[in-house]
């Protein structure tokens, strides 16, 4: 799994109004890529058709995902950190859990933690992230700004969660993920401001569809995971299937 790490400045991003681009709901856009994308490849279409113009790294998942009767996916979410970075340092690390529907995104978890080192992960500076990836270096921009000012930050709604995932213990740790992050948002923020970051970096982590069967209903999830290429290229893998217990 590749990571991407994207550096702009906070300061200016809290000194100006964002561009009508910068959003959130950018990530939206990779959401959609991926529901479409996974459900195109599920019904027979090529993988490397299905995702175009992303390219496809391992489509390997595919594989169980058939095999175990799964004809549909969801988008569930994906993991979108923010590393704040002061006069070089890492500071302070926010991770993310980002559910995306009908072009809006919400949040299943948000939360933070003090750094004393730099992560081993791939660097992507901001001007890289053209094309294909440029959506990400508008989420970060509108992400970092949000959490620095005092706007409504967009969780999940409990509703959406329970037709998501009908496993019981899935959608409670769901639901408890979105309680602890609205009890511990002041706290987040205050640490964001008092890092009073120079740069931040950014990383993509693993995405979760949830996996449907011929009746529609969801039966497990599936793992994919992205990579961004030093242009800007993405490129999308297809991994484990974790069956819900019956």
């Amino acid at each position: 799994m590749r990571a991407i790490l994207v550096s702009l400045a906070l300061a200016a991003a809290l000194a100006a109004p964002l561009p009508a681009d910068d959003s959130i709901d950018a990530l939206a856009t990779y959401g959609s890529r991926i529901e479409k994308g996974t459900n195109a490849a599920l019904s027979g279409t090529d993988p490397a058709e299905a995702f175009r113009p992303w390219s496809v790294g391992n489509a390997g998942g595919l594989e169980a995902l058939r095999d175990a009767g799964v004809t549909g996916a969801r988008f569930m979410g994906m993991e979108f950190e923010l590393l704040l970075r002061k006069g070089g340092k890492d500071v302070y690390m926010l991770r993310t859990f980002a559910h995306a529907s009908e072009g809006k995104v919400s949040f299943v978890y948000i939360q933070g933690e003090p750094l004393d080192g730099p992560p081993s992960v791939t660097f992507h500076p901001l001007g890289s992230l053209v094309g294909e990836a440029e959506p990400l270096a508008c989420a970060a921009r509108a992400l970092s700004a949000l959490l620095a000012g005092d706007g409504d930050v967009p969780f999940i709604d409990s509703a959406v969660l329970e037709s998501l995932i009908p496993f019981v213990p899935a959608r409670e740790e769901g639901l408890a993920g979105v309680k602890k992050s609205r009890e511990g948002l002041a706290g987040v923020r205050s640490a964001v401001r008092a890092a009073a970051a120079d740069e931040i970096l950014v990383r993509v982590d693993d995405v979760t569809c949830v996996a449907m069967v011929e009746e529609g209903q969801a039966a497990g999830m599936a793992r994919e995971s992205l990579a961004i290429g030093e242009g800007g290229e993405v490129a999308i893998s297809i991994g484990r299937y974790r069956p819900f217990p019956k």
